[in-house]
């Protein structure tokens, strides 16, 4: 198989190459003008002084993007990798990292109502009308955490006319896919709706070797429901409501110091393009459940509009997995034993040390862990909008949001009888807890925000932006002492309630200079914040040294970023071309740690660091139906102040990819009688990638550059029919999409493919 659709894919970029050739004389229509909402209004792109890569409804289609890795693989400068399950990841923005347990380093809004949890980002992508990807602090629009840029997502409108979609599809790891879409009136030109729903499931590409079962199924549910009624001209209002389903594997992590025998892996890649399969004796499972309801109401005057944007979410998970990996050791149990029949180790694989020296408290041969997540929010947004049409224009607005995160993490014994995800301090029973933390979070915040754009003349706009952000955190441990270990509660000096307030004003000033309407050029200054937060009590240290391995409080993060850049649309507008140089200075930037000594997820700061970078982006249309695209994005960090970690200064940021690049060539055409031919292929680059601040020491896994393949072959008729058969990582590399320093390796989704079936009416 790994021939046979490489195959394919040369012939279709030959195929498109030898047509170029044929027909080099034909007229290439103009590049389409594309309208943002980057600075909360509707612009056209080619006006705002940003650097903004755009994926509209056909870019969505045409380069199958089903999940946020899909657009971000498309995307200069910007990472994102998996790990753990659906809702950890870590999306890294111009070198400003996602952190587990913390804030996104972004501001992730769908429908203009801002998500505000971290685990809520990463869902399948169904009936979307277009993403905005924007680049470097934008936090003076869309408030703190969006200190490395914002994304927005706009699903498909309502309609005053009855259209619809239906698209089936099928796979190999017996993946299917069925979606169903359908909009227009219930009271023509006053009450609009729009539905859908989705179903996507596999049985996985990766194979636990031990159990011959696959680690990573997968069962996802979306359903969304919009009703849109304008009782009069001026008036609008828009309810949403959105329910997101996904069960599946999870953690399939393989240990880098048990992998293929004992070899510490350390360029992330293991050997000659091969990855470890995992073998742990429990299958991971995870459960997220998204619920969301928001209402946006709108009321025009000529003097502009003032909108109202309410929200709620429920955001609730739970994920499940082995802690250590040692069903290669037959001491302990023989292959052909039943899971469940308990477990007698004859020698203990793992002992913790004790507490200040003293005797050891985990001394049990297997152990598991599960996570219990869960949050509710309420947020509030009023905001008034200037008309766009005049010379000096504005928005001015505030915020509130209350929120509630609970957080459970424990270790516990394993028997054999499989993964029981509830506390229990019984010794009598199968799966007794051995370690455990628990928090209770109650948060609120308070924004304030005004922004100005002025045309100082036809050709000069000065803009300037200002938003003050307030959250205040409260985390309480519910327990009288915070976590248990050998059957002892082990009290902590930390206080039982921490109460922190961060706050931070974030300006913006940017000058966009447009000598012709084809070209312009900015230079901008901002002001980026992300809020700080706590680390669970009992996590900051080691207990076996009493070494403190993270703060109590995390500090709040703050940088100052200088971008200078360009967009132009030469030769007739058939070529479109944009390019920005950045620096950002950044104080106590959050970075993830993992603290094994207490099988802990844990935020640090680094005190200081630096990021400089540029990012190049082009789309041409060619001759003969051809389209070429792509981007180039370098990033160079360093560290240059870290006590907690002296030795590191000088290194780059965890998780950093210094080289990113990609290119996709597409070529569509009308072959007769009402049928239309796409043939797509994307290339996309990844440098060496550093997952860990600890740069090139022995044993700190480096990933080499890589290259993944993804294309596309669509038939599609006038009549509404359409079908494709598609490909992702069609070279089939093997590779760990995130390492976890010191001893945890994930791996990425190899090579998957398929046909899709799709009828628009």
């Amino acid at each position: 198989m790994k021939t046979s659709v490489g195959v394919v894919y040369a012939a279709a970029m030959l195929c498109g190459t030898s047509h170029a050739a044929i027909a080099q004389e034909q007229e290439v229509p103009a590049v389409e003008e594309i309208i943002v909402t980057a600075r909360l209004r509707s612009e056209s792109l080619q006006d705002v002084p940003a650097s903004i890569s755009v994926f509209g409804e056909k870019e969505i289609e045409n380069g199958k993007i089903d999940r946020p890795g899909d657009f971000v693989a498309l995307t200069p400068n910007v990472t994102f990798n998996t790990a753990q399950d659906a809702g950890t990841t870590y999306l890294v923005v111009r070198g400003v990292t996602q952190v587990p347990n913390g804030e996104t380093p972004v501001a992730v809004s769908v429908d203009g109502v801002l998500q505000t949890s971290a685990f809520q980002f990463n869902q399948e992508l169904f009936d979307i009308q277009q993403i905005e990807v924007l680049k470097g602090p934008q936090g003076a629009l869309y408030g703190r955490n969006a200190i490395a840029g914002a994304i927005n997502i706009t699903t498909k409108p309502v309609t005053n006319e009855y259209e619809g979609r239906v698209a089936f599809g099928y796979g190999n790891g017996d993946a299917t896919r069925a979606e169903a879409s359908v909009s227009g009136p219930i009271v023509k030109d006053k009450l609009l709706f729009r539905a859908g729903i989705s179903h996507r499931q596999a049985d996985g590409w990766i194979t636990n070797t031990f159990l011959d079962r696959k680690v990573d199924d997968f069962r996802n549910f979306t359903g969304d429901l919009k009703l849109l009624f304008k009782p009069s001209d001026v008036l609008t209002f828009d309810l949403r409501g959105h329910y997101g389903r996904t069960t599946g594997g999870a953690a399939y992590f393989v240990r880098s110091s048990n992998a293929s025998g004992g070899t510490v892996i350390t360029d992330a890649h293991g050997v000659a393009n091969t990855v470890i399969a995992p073998t742990s004796n429990n299958l991971g499972y995870n459960k997220r459940v998204l619920k969301n309801v928001s209402l946006k109401v709108d009321y025009e005057t000529d003097a502009g509009t003032l909108s109202s944007i309410t929200s709620y979410d429920d955001v609730s998970m739970l994920t499940t997995f082995d802690g250590y990996d040692y069903s290669d050791n037959q001491n302990c149990f023989e292959l052909t034993a039943p899971l469940s029949t308990p477990y007698a180790c004859a020698t203990p694989q793992i002992t913790f040390g004790g507490l200040d020296g003293g005797t050891p408290f985990f001394t049990a041969a297997f152990n598991t862990t599960f996570q219990v997540y869960g949050q509710q929010n309420f947020s509030q947004e009023l905001r008034f909008t200037s008309p766009s049409e005049l010379p000096f224009r504005y928005i001015v607005g505030a915020y509130f949001l209350k929120r509630e995160r609970d957080l459970v993490t424990a270790t516990q014994e394993d028997k054999g009888f499989g993964i029981i995800p509830k506390l229990d301090f019984d010794p009598a029973t199968a799966n007794q807890t051995r370690a455990y933390f628990e928090e209770n979070n109650d948060d609120k915040a308070y924004a304030a925000f005004v922004q100005a754009n002025y045309d100082l003349t036809d050709t000069l706009e000065l803009s300037a932006a200002m938003r003050y952000d307030a959250d205040h955190r409260e985390q309480t441990d519910p327990r009288p002492d915070a976590y248990r270990l050998d059957g002892l509660w082990r009290p902590i000096t930390d206080p039982r309630t921490r109460k922190e307030k961060f706050d931070s004003w974030q300006p913006k000033f940017t000058v966009n200079y447009r000598p012709l309407q084809t070209l312009s050029f900015y230079a901008s200054y901002a002001k980026g914040f992300r809020s700080g937060g706590f680390n669970a009590a009992g996590t900051e240290f080691d207990p076996s040294s009493g070494t403190r391995v993270a703060d109590a409080i995390f500090r709040k993060e703050v940088s100052e970023n200088y971008e200078a850049g360009f967009k132009a649309q030469p030769l007739g507008r058939v070529l479109s071309i944009s390019g920005a140089v950045f620096r950002t200075e950044a104080d106590d930037l959050q970075v993830f740690n993992f603290n094994g000594a207490v099988n802990a997820q844990v935020v640090n700061n680094i005190d200081k660091a630096r990021i400089t970078g540029a990012e190049f982006e082009f789309r041409a249309l060619l001759p003969a139906g051809f389209e070429l695209m792509g981007g180039v994005g370098y990033i160079d960090s360093e560290i240059r102040q870290y006590d907690v970690s002296p030795a590191t200064v000088g290194n780059q940021l965890p998780n950093i990819t210094k080289f990113k690049s990609n290119l996709s060539l597409q070529y569509s055409a009308d072959i007769g009688d009402g049928v239309g031919l796409l043939v797509r292929g994307d290339w996309e680059h990844r440098g060496k990638t550093y997952f860990h601040e600890g740069g090139t020491a022995i044993g700190v896994p480096i990933r080499d550059a890589l290259d993944l393949f993804n294309g596309q072959i669509r038939i599609s008729l006038d009549s509404g029919w359409s079908a494709s058969l598609w490909g992702k990582n069609l070279s089939n590399k093997k590779y760990y999409d995130k390492v976890v320093v010191p001893d945890y390796n994930f791996q990425a989704r190899p090579r998957s493919y398929g046909i899709d079936v799709i009828k628009t009416f």
